[in-house]
This record gives structure tokens, sequence and C-alpha cells, in this order.
């Protein structure tokens, strides 16, 4: 039976007129005829539409086609049953990219954990907390992606043990036939539709709409060349790792790749802790220049620049390594995140700095605040908080180093006898002190907390009121004094 014949026989089975066909394909009532009458043969895509309309398989509706058959002959095949293995790795490539935001992530904000956790910045358990539970919740995210994708295919394995698979790859379109024993559908996709083509040693992975077709080498049969051929060159986006490493190593020893695929990966793992470095490093400097302000860190973070290079050079790297067919993505990602990690934390001197002040001059003013002479040779650092509410905040804090030994031998013996000084804070003169510098205390010797408003010292009010304040301490050992200027409100 001629294919002509099987459309005028299927239609009138269906009981639909020429008239009917001709409309739903979009052609004239007398090409339905043609055909019918075997005068003409109905092109690919008329055939395909015949078939969705006629509710039968194609294979069906072209059989005994002995006019045809060259023309309706794909260029390669495969069918097989969904299995196991299928399943783990159309699984294992769907969340690929789940997978490796579930890395990045985790590993930003575990970095970004150690980063306020080392450097004490004020409020870092709310930060920490944060990023665990964010940490938590791009893992939760991977697993639940990875379960329901799982459990999806199961049900499908289940439900139809024996489904047969069926891929007839023709050359600008492939179709997809799934049959199981309730079932049957086909699916027309054309290469230039797909999202991507992937080609791995012992898969093809068609990505469209969000749905992979796993279709293993070991089941394909035909002209296998001409078929990758089709899929590289009418795909948008076709990634073959295995293709890139035939063609671009043909000139290159095994050992040469090899050693290129080594010292990739130990690139990748270094540049995994590139923030650890800058981190150690910046604690070395703090060891040997530490902070005399508990907000001084910031003026250090220029050490996160030194760690740079790393990053960059692994850009660089994947880049040089593309062309090897060798996996360098990995290499630039993770060049560019820690680039911009060690950028971000090594720019917060430049974004603070204008904050900052260095006039010793500002000793003179406490002294006559607190009525005590104090040294003068000196060095300070100030940092201006900005604008205080009427309610409470703190101006500036200052860190003072005292470089003549002499004086601060006389400053030791004068603080000793003093009564505006204390050696301890009481419970509720404590509660004076603004939270951050209340942890503090323990580092040093000696304590004023100055009511500018009232003029008295370490001493509570005895009247409710906004008050400026002087907190100051004093380190014998070391020579180093802080100095808090704070406005407080106090209700009683």
């Amino acid at each position: 039976m001629s294919i002509g014949e099987r459309i005028s026989k299927v239609r009138k089975n269906k009981r639909f007129s020429q008239e009917y066909v001709a409309e739903k394909l979009g052609i004239s009532r007398q090409s339905v005829s043609l055909w019918e009458t075997n005068q003409t043969t109905p092109s690919m895509d008329n055939l395909l539409q015949l078939s969705k309309l006629f509710e039968i398989d194609l294979n069906d509706l072209v059989q005994d086609n002995g006019n045809t058959a060259e023309n309706m002959k794909p260029v390669a095949e495969s069918k097989f049953v969904y299995s196991e293995s299928i399943l783990n790795d159309t699984t294992n490539e769907m969340l690929k990219k789940a997978k490796l935001f579930a890395i990045v992530s985790s590993i930003i904000l575990l970095w970004a954990t150690i980063v306020f956790i080392i450097d004490g910045i004020q409020q870092n358990d709310f930060f920490v907390i944060i990023s665990i539970f964010l940490i938590i919740i791009s893992v939760i995210r991977f697993q639940f992606l990875k379960r329901k994708y799982v459990s999806s295919a199961h049900r499908r394995m289940k439900t139809n043990p024996n489904e047969e698979m069926v891929y007839l790859f023709f050359e600008d379109y492939f179709s997809v036939n799934i049959r199981n024993e309730n079932s049957r559908s086909d699916q027309k996709i054309k290469y230039k539709d797909l999202d991507q083509a992937i080609e791995t040693g012992n898969n093809y992975f068609f990505i469209y709409s969000n749905t992979c077709h796993t279709v293993p080498k070991i089941y394909l049969n035909g002209d296998l060349v001409f078929l990758n051929e089709l899929i590289a060159s009418k795909t948008p986006k076709y990634v073959s790792p295995m293709k890139n490493i035939e063609n671009n190593t043909s000139n290159k020893s095994k050992a040469y790749i090899e050693r290129k695929k080594k010292i990739s990966t130990l690139i990748f793992i270094i540049n995994l802790f590139d923030l650890v470095i800058a981190l150690l490093l910046f604690s070395l400097y703090q060891g040997v220049y530490p902070s005399v302000i508990s907000f001084g860190f910031v003026l250090n973070t220029w050490i996160f620049y030194l760690v740079l290079p790393l990053p960059i050079f692994s850009i660089f790297y994947g880049l040089r390594i593309k062309r090897l067919g060798i996996k360098w993505k990995r290499n630039v990602v993770v060049g560019i995140i820690m680039s911009s990690l060690l950028v971000i934390y090594g720019s917060f001197f430049i974004f603070f700095s204008s904050s900052f002040t260095y006039d010793y001059s500002y000793i003179n003013q406490v002294e006559s605040f607190i009525d005590f002479e104090l040294p003068d040779a000196g060095k300070i650092t100030t940092y201006n908080y900005g604008n205080v509410s009427d309610s409470i905040g703190t101006k500036k804090e200052s860190g003072v180093i005292f470089l003549d030994q002499d004086e601060i031998n006389n400053l030791n013996l004068r603080i000793n006898t003093s009564n505006k000084w204390t050696n301890e804070i009481t419970s509720i003169n404590l509660s004076l002190l603004p939270k951050y510098q209340q942890i503090i205390i323990g580092e040093f010797d000696y304590f004023i907390i100055y009511n500018i408003t009232l003029d008295s010292y370490n001493s509570f009010p005895n009247t409710s009121g906004t008050f400026d304040f002087l907190f100051i301490a004093y380190n014998v050992d070391s020579g180093q004094m802080r100095i808090i200027e704070y406005r407080l409100e106090i209700t009683i």
C-alpha cells in the first residue's frame, strides 16, 4: 500500500473530509487529493502534521512506501528501554548547575563567616547566623532538586517499567517517541530550538524546555559522524569536551595534557583558599601592627590586595587551557569570584579612610575636659562616626600610643595617685559605656568615665536626661590609651 493510499484510508476511517485535513494543515484541498492519488508526495513537515492529526505513529503512516523511503530514512536512530543507569546520568547532568550554585554560594558564605569572626565586626553573631542559615538553605535547595528529579524518574519507571524510547535523527530535527503499555507519545524537536546539546563520553544530552533527553551512544545506529556534525552545526549551544580534546590535542602529547590538567586542578584548589590566605596575612600584620581602636582594622584591609595575583592568574590560565579542551570554566569562575571578594574586602580602607584623622591636638581638648595632663609625644588615630542623634550615639573613637618613655613613666605615677582614675568599673557604671566597649575593658588597667554635661567623674547621674560622656581607658604596660566620646540618654 502506497503512502497516498494509507493517507486516504486513515482519513476515511477518521471520517475527515479532504477540506478538513487541508484546513488543519494550512494547504489546499487539491494538495490532499494529489497525495491520495500518488501524484505528489507530502513533505516531512506535512507527514508529521498528518501523523498528529490522525493520531498514529509516523512509521505506521509511511511504512511500505518505496517511493519516499530515502527521504524518510533518518540519519541515525536509537531505541532503548529507560533504565536506572540512564536515570542516574540524566539526574547528574540536570543537577550540575544546582550543585555548582550550592558549592560556590557555600564557599562565599563560609569565607564571609570567617571574615566576620576573625575581624571581630560588631554584631558578628548576627552575620554568622545569617551566613550559616543561607548555607543550609543552598544545600537544602540542591537536595530538594535532586530528590525531585530522582523521585519523578522513579515514579515513571515504576509506572512504566518497560517504557521504550525511540529517537529518530533527521537533518533538521529529531523525533522522540515514547511507548509503553498505557500510552504512546510523539514529539518533534528542531536542533535550532534546543537550549543546549551536550556530548560526553557515553551520552548525548539534549536540553529542551527544562527537559533533558538522554540518548546513550551505545544504542545509536546510523551515520554517527554525520549526526555529530549535524548537532554541532545546527544547535545554538553545543558542548563537547570529548570533541575538543580530540581536535586540540593532536599535536600535543598525552603527558603534556595531563600535566596541564594537574596544574589546572592545583590552581583551582589553591584559589578556593584565597580568602583564608588573605585573612592569615591580615592577622599576621595585625599582630605586628595592631589596631589602636576597635574599627581600626579597616585601615589594614589593603592586605587583601596582595593575594589578588592568585585569582587573576587562575582566570588567565583557564582561558589559556580552553583551546586544549581541558576543563577551564572552574578556574575562570573561582578566579572571578575570589578577585571580586578580595577587591571588596580590600577596598574597605579606601571607603572608610576619609573618616579617620590623625591630629594629636585632640589630646589638648581631652586634657581640658578631664583637667588632667597627658604626654606631649604620641601618635593618635581617630575615627569619626559622623552625626550623632539627640538620643544616643558614639561621636568619635581615638586610639593613642605615647612615644616618650619618660613621659609614660611620669603618667603612670600620676594616674596611680589621682582620684580621677579608677582601676575597676562598677556594674552600674558599666551600663554607662557603649556596649561594644564593655567587652574590651579587660585589656586596660585604669579608666575615667567623665560626664561632660555634669562635669562629674565615674558616677551615675541622679536624674534622667541626655548626657555627653568621655570614656578613657589606659594600659600601663603598652602606654596605649583608648578615648571614646559619646552621647547617652538615661532614664531613671
